[in-house]
C-alpha cells in the first residue's frame, strides 16, 4: 500500500505487526520517495530466531538509525509469529522508538531535519526502491500529525493487547 502524500514536521507512527520469519530489511512503514530523504521502519533478522526493528531517517548526508537490537540476550526484540506493537515519534530534533510500549532508543538529531521530507508518499508494507514487500501482518496502523507522549503510546499498546494475542 502506498502513494498517499502527507506533510510532516512533527509526527508519530503506531502499528501492530506479526512477522512469520525474519529476513533482512523487510519494510513496515516508509515516508519519503528516495533512499536519501526518508523515514523507514523495517524488521531485520537477529540471532537465535529473534529479530529487531530498525528505524532509519536519512536526510541528505545525515543518517540516524535506531534499533531494538534483536537477538542480544536481555534486549527487547521481536519473536516470530507473535504480535508486537511498534511506534515512533519524530520532531525536527528528536526521534524515539518504542517496542511494546517500552522506549527502545532515542536519538537527538544534531543535524538534518525531518521537515526536509516535505510532502512525501507513505508506504505501508512496501519499499519502493527495491520493490520489497512485508510478508507478515500489519494491523491498527496510525499516523499522527503530532508527537505522541509516552503515556499515549502506552494507551495505544494497552488498547490493542487483547485483540493481538
Amino acid at each position: 500500500m502506498g502513494g498517499n502524500p502527507i506533510s510532516i514536521a512533527s509526527f508519530s507512527f503506531s502499528a501492530w505487526i506479526k512477522v512469520p520469519r525474519f529476513i533482512n530489511s523487510v519494510p513496515i512503514f516508509k515516508l519519503g520517495d528516495d533512499d536519501n530523504n526518508h523515514f523507514q521502519i523495517s524488521s531485520h533478522a537477529g540471532s537465535a530466531g529473534k529479530g529487531d526493528i530498525r528505524l532509519s531517517h536519512e536526510y541528505g548526508s545525515t543518517l540516524v538509525r535506531l534499533t531494538t537490537d534483536g537477538g542480544s540476550p536481555g534486549n527487547n526484540c521481536l519473536t516470530q509469529d507473535t504480535w508486537h506493537h511498534i511506534a515512533f515519534t519524530a520532531t525536527t530534533t528528536t526521534i524515539i522508538l518504542y517496542l511494546d510500549s517500552v522506549v527502545q532508543d532515542i536519538s537527538n538529531t544534531q543535524s538534518g531535519s525531518n521537515a526536509g521530507i516535505g510532502d512525501a508518499n507513505t508506504y505501508i508494507g512496501y519499499e519502493d526502491e527495491a520493490d520489497r514487500h512485508f510478508t507478515g501482518q500489519i494491523d491498527d496502523v496510525l499516523v499522527y500529525d503530532d508527537v505522541l507522549s509516552a503515556p499515549e503510546v502506552t494507551r495505544n499498546y494497552n488498547a490493542g493487547k487483547r485483540s493481538h494475542r
